[in-house]
């Protein structure tokens, strides 16, 4: 781990405490909400870091509008997702976690490739206790991702709503494959 961490050891406890919780988290039955306070307040004790700011521009705002719009059309769409779950897809659990994992990990790690391969790892643990270990593990590549669209554009609204779009796509047609690929019903 020291190897990943480079000249940044005070970051092991961190990584440790993360470990930690995200292993105990199956057995509290309000994992989920434990998770996402902890998601959210956790960066906030580190001192030195600081939010990441808002960029502006014509390009942010289109891609911005955008990503509400594709999302907005598939919640009107699908019949599996409703305005409520997109909400909550975005407030519970993309604003959450990209603001930890890419906002604050990714960048308290120093940016780069071995920084989101680890980030986007420790995402993909968070994930696997709580969705099951295929769907957990799957998350690791949408994570390189956001990691990669982070870094080359500093935007954390554009990666939070993306990952908002993908739940919404999770759920309204993803979610439904892999149960039958597991369950061996087909696909």
């Amino acid at each position: 781990m020291t190897q990943w961490l480079g000249h940044r050891p005070e970051l092991g406890p961190y990584l440790t405490a993360a470990a930690v919780t995200a292993a105990a988290l199956p057995l509290y039955p309000g994992r989920r909400y434990v998770l996402v306070l902890l998601l959210l307040f956790a960066p906030l004790l580190d001192r030195s870091w600081r939010p990441p700011a808002m960029p502006r521009g014509r390009a942010h705002t289109v891609a911005w509008a955008l990503l509400v719009a594709l999302s907005a059309g598939l919640v009107a769409r699908e019949p599996a997702l409703s305005g409520g779950l997109a909400a909550g897809a975005l407030a519970f659990i993309a604003l959450p976690e990209e603001w930890f994992f890419r906002g604050y990990l990714l960048h308290r790690l120093g940016g780069g490739w071995r920084a989101n391969v680890l980030v986007s790892v420790l995402f993909a643990a968070v994930h696997v206790p709580m969705q099951g270990w295929m769907p957990g593990v799957l998350v690791f590549f949408p994570s390189l991702v956001y990691g990669w669209l982070y870094a080359r554009t500093r935007d954390f609204l554009l990666v939070v709503l993306l990952h908002a779009l993908s739940n919404l796509l999770y759920v309204a047609w993803i979610e439904r494959w892999l149960t039958a690929v597991v369950s061996g019903t087909g696909a």
